[in-house]
């Protein structure tokens, strides 16, 4: 069974992306909580404890809000135009009884039979696998042991053994880690002459910096 992290969680009287600024400068989160057909409750978190529950990829929470408490799962988050900065944390209330479709972060456990190759490598294209589950049923993490994965084939996210009470909510042909072999340093280089060769491309053009935070605080 989930535990249900207690987090500790102040009313926020004003919303928009300037007071939200101003949170977030002096170590608060703004976070809003919704769902079970009650109005949404703006909040302002520590961002130093949240941050550290939300970054060991922790769904369920106990919203500790006054004198009240209340279950609630990580729905979304809001990054900077770099994404890497955190701004803005959405929970859903919920019931332990009932289910839900969350991503479930993979740790892969043992170490792959294709690693004994030279040059072999394990390359993990997907973090996260997305299952159905009750509340009470929820995870932080799941283990997927490797150990049998050789050169050439590919774990899929219908390979992964589920706990009981769980269904994949995704494609079980998914691929979630291979082991491939690197090319030879002069295959490299040879493909390195060829893109030196080829005119310079722009890839994508830098959004501006306050994007990510007008996006942020657009659902308040």
């Amino acid at each position: 069974m989930s535990t249900a992290h207690p987090i500790t969680a102040e009313p926020r009287e004003k919303t928009g992306s300037r007071h939200c600024r101003r949170l977030r400068e002096a170590g608060r989160l703004p976070a809003v909580l919704y769902g079970h057909k009650k109005p949404p409750a703006h909040l302002s978190l520590d961002a130093r404890e949240a941050l550290a529950h939300i970054r060991a990829g922790e769904k369920v929470y106990e919203i500790r809000l006054g004198g009240a408490a209340e279950t609630a799962l990580l729905k979304d988050l809001s990054y900077d135009h770099l994404g890497a900065r955190i701004l803005h944390a959405d929970f859903e209330r919920v019931d332990l009884s009932e289910e839900v479709t969350v991503n479930v972060h993979l740790h892969l456990v043992g170490e792959a039979a294709g690693l004994k190759h030279a040059g072999a490598m394990l390359v993990q294209s997907q973090t996260e696998l997305a299952v159905r589950c009750a509340v009470r049923d929820l995870k932080d993490a799941i283990d997927v042991d490797v150990s049998a994965l050789d050169v050439g084939g590919a774990l899929h996210a219908g390979d992964v053994p589920l706990p009981a009470g769980w269904t994949l909510a995704q494609e079980a042909d998914a691929v979630l880690a291979t082991i491939q072999i690197a090319k030879k340093e002069a295959e490299g280089e040879a493909v390195e002459a060829e893109a030196g060769e080829a005119e310079p491309e722009v890839i994508a053009e830098v959004k501006d910096e306050g994007e990510g935070e007008a996006k942020a605080e657009s659902k308040e």
